[in-house]
């Protein structure tokens, strides 16, 4: 699993309805960031503006559901938020999904890049309609994941996780 790639991507097909990636609010992060290090010996002329610019945004995705044989099953929505941890963190959308209303909607397929974070700590949260997610039930406490095969994740997850890359052969 790569530790370096800082872009997130559409985890469902369809359309963005509503998209902000400039929230207003306290942030926790390093304000001063750009003073620390400028007045040490990193080098002359960087430009660290991206540390200065905190953002956190949201998209939310109307996209149509199947169920567990396929088969549609009606419209819903997905939100992903995008989360610049307490470290030195930004979030910033592609031109296409910044600021986005339910009056214009812009359609996105499913894998498609919605922007990246620049440094520091990040994470998406994707929160899904009650019940049109199989997700697992956890205790806290219990092993989330391991690095498995497909054949004992398909157990848990069926195939839908198995999307395949343009970039990879066929599993």
């Amino acid at each position: 699993m790569p530790d370096t790639y800082h872009r997130y991507h559409a985890p469902v097909g369809g359309e963005v309805v509503e998209a902000h990636d400039d929230l207003p609010g306290v942030y926790y992060g390093m304000q001063n960031f750009p003073d620390l290090v400028n007045n040490g010996n990193v080098g002359y002329g960087y430009d660290y503006n991206a540390f200065t610019d905190f953002r956190r945004g949201y998209v939310i995705f109307k996209t149509p559901y199947v169920n567990h044989l396929g088969e549609p099953d009606g419209e819903g929505y997905v939100a992903l938020v995008a989360v610049g941890l307490n470290s030195i963190g930004s979030v910033k959308f592609l031109d296409k999904f910044r600021n986005v209303t339910d009056d214009r909607p812009v359609a996105v397929d499913k894998g498609e890049e919605i922007g990246c974070f620049q440094y520091g700590g990040s994470m998406n949260i994707l929160l899904f309609e009650k019940g049109r997610f199989p997700a697992l039930q956890l205790l806290m406490g219990q092993r989330i994941g391991l690095l498995e095969g497909p054949e004992r994740s398909e157990k848990y997850f069926g195939r839908s996780y198995r999307a395949q890359s343009s970039r990879t052969p066929a599993l």
